[in-house]
């Protein structure tokens, strides 16, 4: 089975992320996104006939999970799990080298 995942967020300015903390409690001051090594993945960013988000489900989220723990545990990426939101905040550890 195929999973596409798409790129949320890539790159931020400070302008764009003073905006997006006025409505999104992940959003840091300190945002890693303004260093360029630092993107979310989610499933879908898409509306469904209802107009809600389309998020990843549970088994999408494990796919993802299986994927992304073996790069954090040999130190390329770090990963964090945003639940309210269901996506994942990916850093490049390497990025530098």
């Amino acid at each position: 089975r195929k999973l596409k995942l798409v790129v949320t967020s890539l790159t931020r300015s400070q302008g764009y992320l003073s905006e997006l903390r006025d409505g999104n409690k992940n959003a840091s001051k300190r945002s890693s996104h303004l260093a360029g090594c630092t993107f979310d993945v989610s499933k879908v960013w898409a509306r469904d006939g209802e107009g809600k988000k389309v998020w990843m489900r549970d088994e999408e989220r494990n796919i993802v999970r299986d994927l992304l723990i073996p790069l954090e545990q040999a130190g390329e990426i770090q990963a964090t799990e945003e639940h309210s939101q269901k996506t994942f905040h990916i850093m490049d550890l390497k990025v530098n080298e």
